[in-house]
């Protein structure tokens, strides 16, 4: 039977278009076995496996891409609140002195034997009490920003945090006394910034009033005391404590950045691609077996199959007994047999 159906697959030439290729039972079975074999379970199932664990292996990517961005925006974030604070700290220095300085000019300038308004004493009363009143506002506010935070409340880190509440500035309170006394205080940054504040709007009201004699007042004494001394004394301890901590941050940064890499690149991605490549592997060894089994017919057979329409034959009557039977596994090679 098998020499029938060589005889009748080699019968037709592979020049003759109009030739027919006749298959029997036999060569049924065979190509059933081959269909099944290239493009049954066996094969499906790990090509379907590839598919979905690829776009599993895909989400897993993307979502670890997704993580990294948000946690270094947060990172990036966080320097940017710690360079905030620096920057701030560094203008409530600034509009300090300059706070004192306009309260040390307005007086002197207001003096009788000053006829000439020239040079620092060019400005008028007004001038001067606007720009106080600007200065005093802007260093409200920094001073605010820098121990209660921008954008809402936040704690500072601890060694500047007690810089800003331990009583550690010593400064003197003076009475309206007779004679004038002082009395010795301590207090942290935030009591010390608000109460020479308080004194500087308090300038406000009495510079234009009492003019030259402002400087014998003693909310005069304490602001030139205080915002030329413990005030700025200690607003330069907290900007120090602040570099250091924001230096501090970058460095963590650096340590978090390096691990986020390692953890993405080295760890997740290699594993995905690890993975992906097991599953190739094992969809290779799934069609290894319909390759061996096309290298086990003839180079015409192989050709004629691929070529040219294939007819098969209805008269095979164990075809349902064949697809429950179980014989695939055993037939092919006895199949592969008889046509060589």
């Amino acid at each position: 039977e098998g020499s029938q159906a060589a005889s009748v697959m080699g019968g037709g030439g592979d020049g003759d278009p109009s030739c027919e290729l006749a298959v029997d039972a036999r060569r049924q079975r065979l190509l059933r076995v081959l269909r099944r074999a290239l493009s049954g379970p066996a094969l499906t199932a790990p090509l379907e496996r590839l598919r979905w664990h690829s776009y599993g292996l895909l989400v897993v990517v993307l979502l670890t891409h997704v993580v990294c961005y948000v946690l270094i925006k947060q990172l990036i974030e966080k320097q940017h609140t710690n360079v905030y604070v620096v920057h701030r700290q560094a203008l409530a220095m600034d509009r300090s002195q300059l706070v004192v300085w306009r309260i040390m000019m307005g007086p002197y300038c207001e003096r009788k034997n000053v006829t000439a308004k020239v040079s620092a004493c060019a400005n008028t009363m007004n001038y001067t009490l606007g720009k106080l009143a600007d200065n005093i506002a802007l260093l409200e506010q920094y001073h605010q920003e820098v121990y209660l935070g921008s954008g809402g409340l936040r704690r500072l880190q601890p060694e500047v945090y007690d810089t800003w509440t331990a009583k550690h500035l010593q400064y003197n309170i003076y009475l309206d006394t007779r004679p004038p006394g002082q009395l010795a205080e301590a207090a942290g940054v935030w009591q010390l910034g608000n109460r020479f504040l308080a004194a500087a709007r308090e300038a406000l009201y009495w510079m234009p009033r009492m003019r030259d004699a402002y400087q014998a007042h003693r909310s005069w004494s304490f602001l030139v005391d205080a915002g030329l001394g413990p005030l700025f004394a200690g607003y330069q301890g907290s900007l120090e404590l602040l570099m250091e901590s924001a230096w501090r941050a970058i460095e963590r940064m650096r340590a978090d950045l390096v691990v986020m890499l390692v953890l993405e690149a080295l760890l997740v991605q290699v594993v995905c691609c690890a993975y992906q490549g097991r599953l190739l592997v094992r969809v290779e060894r799934a069609r290894l077996l319909g390759v061996l089994a096309l290298m086990g017919l003839p180079g015409h057979v192989v050709r004629q199959l691929a070529s040219r329409e294939i007819k098969v034959l209805e008269d095979d009557e164990e075809e349902d007994a064949w697809s429950v039977g179980g014989e695939e596994v055993g037939e092919l090679p006895t199949a592969a047999t008889t046509t060589t």
